[in-house]
């Protein structure tokens, strides 16, 4: 055998080993979640699930680091479903709680090396400008191959529907019911993203206005262009968009309600007292308020560093009494506790990932032809949505998540210090 034969044979001899080994490692990992690793292409493998095998410096990086590396490999391209859901698959890791898995890596929980831990915090939002701004300070096309028309970007309400759009106004219409606005009620929405609650409101109760906040560039100009050719001259007077922070908003008069969608879990910690303490201030005495926000009922769980880094910089998901604390401290009452459970958020994200899916054609030219990125950065742009709509699915659907959908009501007392 020549040189030259030797060391290919030797080559092809290390890339054999490489594989096997890549293989037992990941078979190490699954083993009893009867995930079919690298299962054969006829179709004959009857377990429900097979992913590919990543290469062993991926298989290495995932065991030392799972909650960072599952994620950061599958965008990565480094391993694919080859048959199933991922967000099925994920939903049955997280859902194995007697299997192997979870057994060995509960041990080294401290670390890091759970299933459960690495998607546990995969809706984990956010440090609030710096979030904001780095999740939804962008071309705004992305989010129409992926939402509702309306753009609505919280979980909507499945209630005798399977519709998106249907219940995602079915969310808001509870909302503005819960308030109990006043015939001719200004309202405040702090985050009002793409517009889809003013343009609600307006077009459902003909006496009320809204102003919103966003500090994301994008979401102003969309929706300033949206309302311009969705609403009547009539319905487009009575809404006024701004580019302004809830803290540094001075409205000329006190408002009968305030709203918010999904911004809460943005403020973070450090922020509840001056969040709730700048709504008590611009609610009229009597004025009601309603946050609708993701709640857990653990406290204190730490961020997922690849959420962190790739999704959502920083933030917190809170606790039902948390929220509730914050809002005493400013001196706002709570009034109602509206829990809608974890299967609106999972259906939610499923259709969300559903739209993502079929419009991947036209939204891997949008990265590529406008916005500018190269063919693998597209597919890793596409790719991370697609894992981390799949992640947030799981959080919600497997049954011994503490994670639901809550719309809080609070209330400014009257003058005489109590709710009427």
């Amino acid at each position: 055998m020549s040189l030259a034969d030797r060391e290919q044979s030797e080559a092809r001899g290390l890339a054999g080993l490489a594989a096997r080994g890549s293989a037992a490692l990941l078979r190490r990992i699954t083993a009893g979640t009867e995930v079919a690793v690298g299962g054969d292409a006829t179709g004959h493998n009857s377990k429900p699930f097979e992913i590919s095998v990543p290469p062993l410096g991926a298989v290495l990086r995932i065991a030392l680091d799972p909650e960072y590396w599952v994620p950061a490999s599958f965008v990565r391209g480094e391993w694919e479903m080859r048959r199933g859901d991922l967000g099925d698959f994920a939903t049955y890791m997280l859902d194995r709680k007697k299997g192997r898995m979870t057994r060995r890596f509960s041990t080294r929980q401290r670390r890091g090396l759970t299933a459960n831990h690495f998607l546990k915090h995969w809706l984990r939002p956010l440090t609030y400008t710096r979030s904001v701004r780095r999740h939804y300070d962008i071309d705004p096309r992305v989010y129409e191959y992926i939402l509702d028309p309306e753009m609505l970007y919280t979980a909507a309400f499945f209630d005798g529907t399977d519709d998106l759009a249907t219940a995602q106004q079915i969310k808001m219409a509870r909302a503005v019911e819960r308030l109990q606005l006043p015939e001719s009620a200004r309202v405040l929405e702090i985050g009002m993203g793409w517009g889809g609650f003013a343009r609600h409101l307006v077009r459902n109760h003909p006496g009320a206005s809204v102003c919103g906040l966003t500090i994301s560039t994008e979401q102003l100009d969309w929706a300033t262009a949206h309302d311009a050719k969705a609403l009547s001259r009539a319905e487009l007077a009575r809404t006024r968009p701004l580019l302004e922070d809830f803290r540094d908003h001075r409205p000329e008069e006190p408002y009968d309600g305030i709203v918010s969608f999904g911004l809460f879990e943005h403020v973070g910690q450090r922020l509840y007292a001056d969040f709730f303490r700048r709504c008590h201030d611009m609610l009229k005495p009597g004025g009601r308020m309603l946050v609708h926000t993701i709640v857990k009922n653990r406290s204190n769980s730490p961020t997922n560093r690849w959420i962190d880094t790739h999704i959502f910089p920083g933030g917190y998901i809170p606790s039902v009494a948390e929220a509730t604390r914050g809002a005493e401290a400013a001196e706002l009452n709570l009034t109602a506790v509206h829990l809608h459970g974890p299967e609106n958020y999972a259906e939610t994200c499923r259709q969300w990932r559903r739209n993502l899916i079929a419009n991947r054609d036209p939204l891997l030219r949008l990265y590529r032809d406008d916005i500018g990125l190269s063919e693998q950065e597209a597919l890793e742009a596409f790719r991370t949505w697609e894992i981390y709509l799949a992640g947030a699915e799981a959080g919600f659907r497997v049954k011994r998540r503490p994670m639901q959908t809550a719309q809080l009501v609070f209330q400014r007392p009257t003058s005489d210090n109590r709710c009427p």
